[in-house]
């Protein structure tokens, strides 16, 4: 399952911000306090495509 499918019934924002020179993916999903999640070098967002759901019903995510 792709992060995409696995976000059809979410509502998010994906979108780039400029990190200190670095363009950054962005994605928002839930409401609240934000909970971000930072990968290590050579991640993805992708590699949180099964956390977003339960973590958005409790935290608005930030995943960079």
């Amino acid at each position: 399952m792709s992060i995409w499918t696995g976000l059809a019934d979410i509502a998010f924002k994906n979108y780039f911000v400029d990190a200190n020179g670095i363009k950054t993916r962005v994605l928002e999903a839930g409401t609240g306090e934000p909970l971000i999640l930072l990968h290590g070098t050579g991640g993805h967002i992708e590699a949180y495509a099964r956390n977003i759901r339960g973590l958005s019903e409790t935290f608005p995510c930030d995943l960079h």
